[in-house]
């Protein structure tokens, strides 16, 4: 338990304040990888909640990957063959960064983190929590990645319905009977999409360095994202429900 507590990500390492405070004064673009964000389905999506959905009440979400598929010709180099930066820990992170877009930041959360396949790499498989966004809302994110049925989808209940959606099949489905919506969208293709997603982020990047629009994903949310992951890993080992420390 020691040893986990000590791995857990630390919020000071990840000072947002200092960051802003360095940028402001060098004139340094400081921008967290958000490619996510840039995701024609998760725009979408996050438009809905916005325009649509009205107030949201609660969310799931699961992503499960089968690990032993992730750069097989790669030895311990990468990254995802380590503990600490094992690919279910890394992974909560990354389906944060859009999560906390489309429900709201975590505040307060309690996790499961457990080892349940039979992968041959030391490392918690399964991460699974339950939290509370800043407005109320309740969330459950699992992810998985000792399950070889690769699937990234979720559902969001709000005032006027249900939304779902389906990242890999880039189907976003609206079951809003308050406003007289019902209906199925095809909004993209992941594989065909994947490229032009990245050429996207980098493009807003280079712009933001050149003086036009603004980075959508700040460390400040980054920083939460941190927490968040730090607070359900904190959450298994004392058996309580723990606040997302971001600063």
């Amino acid at each position: 338990a020691e040893a986990m507590i000590a791995a857990l990500p630390r919020a000071d390492l990840h000072d947002a304040a200092r960051v802003e405070a360095i940028s402001a004064r060098t004139g340094l673009v400081a921008a967290p990888s958000a490619t996510l964000l840039f995701q024609p389905l998760i725009r979408e999506v996050a438009r809905i909640v916005e325009d649509e959905l009205g107030r949201v009440h609660s969310a799931g979400y699961v992503l499960s990957v089968d690990a032993p598929s992730w750069h097989p010709g790669e030895g311990p180099e990468y990254y995802a063959r380590h503990r600490a930066t094992a690919p279910a820990r890394e992974m909560v992170a990354f389906e944060l960064i859009a999560l906390q877009r489309l429900f709201g930041p975590p505040t307060e959360v309690s996790g499961r983190v457990i080892r349940r396949g039979k992968l041959a790499l030391d490392s918690e498989d399964t991460f699974n929590l339950q939290y509370v966004t800043r407005d109320g809302a309740v969330v459950q994110l699992t992810v998985l990645m000792a399950c070889p049925q690769t699937t990234r989808h979720g559902w969001i209940a709000g005032d006027h319905g249900v939304v779902r959606f389906d990242l890999l099949t880039g189907t976003v489905q609206r079951e809003l009977p308050a406003i007289a919506i019902n209906d199925v969208r095809k909004i993209c293709d992941w594989g065909s999409t994947l490229e032009a997603v990245y050429h996207d982020e980098i493009t807003t990047f280079l712009g933001v360095i050149a003086g036009r629009g603004t980075w959508p994903y700040s460390y400040r949310d980054s920083s939460v994202v941190c927490g968040a992951l730090a607070a359900a890993e904190l959450s298994m080992l004392t058996g309580t429900s723990q606040a997302v420390r971001s600063t």
